[in-house]
């Protein structure tokens, strides 16, 4: 277990053979590693915490263990989310790049003025890649992609951008 001076909250580690350089909440280098309740109680009497309840040090032990074991499942369970999360992303820039294509078609006052909502550039269609979501919102390709690596939603308004019988199997699982 770690806790971090600059946000001051406890985190598990993330493996027994790996020692954190950073925290992972908040990204400062200001971490320490706790290896005892007593110094886990010091820290929070220093930082004016709740103090955590537990009577022996075997038991912080057990605790400890238990934690890194949970951490190292969940981030199996990531990583196997992220690759099938990469996989739907690609599938849909695919779909979304091609539907921006069609609509180039259109003469240019349909399209009106583009301007990527989350580079804030704006470009001229014809010199890169724009992906237009199901809402009808057009991004840059590359910037909408690493969005929705993080979050399968729309960044402007918020709409899935999953079809509908894929989305329920997501949230399902």
């Amino acid at each position: 277990m770690y806790f971090c001076h600059g946000c001051q909250n406890f985190h598990t580690g993330i493996g027994a053979s790996e020692q954190l350089t950073q925290c992972q909440a908040c990204q400062s280098p200001l971490i320490e590693r706790v290896y005892s309740h007593g110094q886990m109680n010091e820290l929070c009497a220093l930082y004016g915490l709740r103090h955590i309840t537990i009577h022996e040090d075997s038991e912080v032990d057990e605790i400890l263990h238990l934690l890194q074991f949970l951490q190292s499942a969940e981030e199996r369970a990531a990583r196997h989310s992220s690759a099938t999360n990469n996989a739907i992303v690609e599938e849909l820039m695919r779909t979304f790049v091609s539907a921006a294509e069609e609509s180039r078609s259109e003469p240019p006052e349909a399209m009106g003025p583009f301007s990527c909502r989350i580079c804030l550039d704006s470009d001229d269609l014809d010199d890169i890649q724009v992906a237009q979501l199901p809402c009808q919102h057009r991004y840059h390709a590359n910037c909408i992609r690493s969005w929705l690596q993080k979050s399968l939603v729309c960044p402007l308004c918020r709409a899935s951008v999953l079809p509908a019988s894929t989305a329920d199997t997501n949230t399902t699982a």
